[in-house]
């Protein structure tokens, strides 16, 4: 198996937005994808959730519940979709990565900009 975190699980990951860029659905050259082989290649689960792509690489884009978001140990907004639900996001408190400052707006020591 890959790596395990502290609480003996695999560690997961939400990527928010795989688009190349805002508003659209194409993947080419998206870093988000970078990302993505990165963390698998260090043993971790990836999600994702993107409104305009709805399946790739055998996996499909995940709803933004606080149930399911509760199991991640870190979401990272890669693409800053505006019809994403960043509230819902924030409110799992969860340690959140923006690479876009999509989240400029919003105030949160979980808020981390890269």
């Amino acid at each position: 198996g890959g790596v395990k975190n502290g609480n003996g699980h695999t560690p997961q990951a939400l990527i928010i937005g795989i688009g190349y860029k805002e508003g659209i659905a194409d993947t080419r050259e998206s870093v988000a994808l970078k990302i993505w082989n990165e963390l698998e290649n260090k043993g971790v689960k990836v999600h994702y959730h993107d409104p305009y792509i709805k399946k790739l690489n055998g996996s499909k884009s995940q709803e933004l519940q606080n149930e399911f978001l509760k199991k991640m140990d870190v979401i990272i907004v890669t693409t800053a979709h505006k019809n994403i639900n960043y509230d819902t996001i924030l409110s799992s408190n969860k340690p959140l990565f923006d690479t876009r400052n999509a989240l400029s707006d919003y105030q949160g020591n979980n808020i981390y900009k890269l």
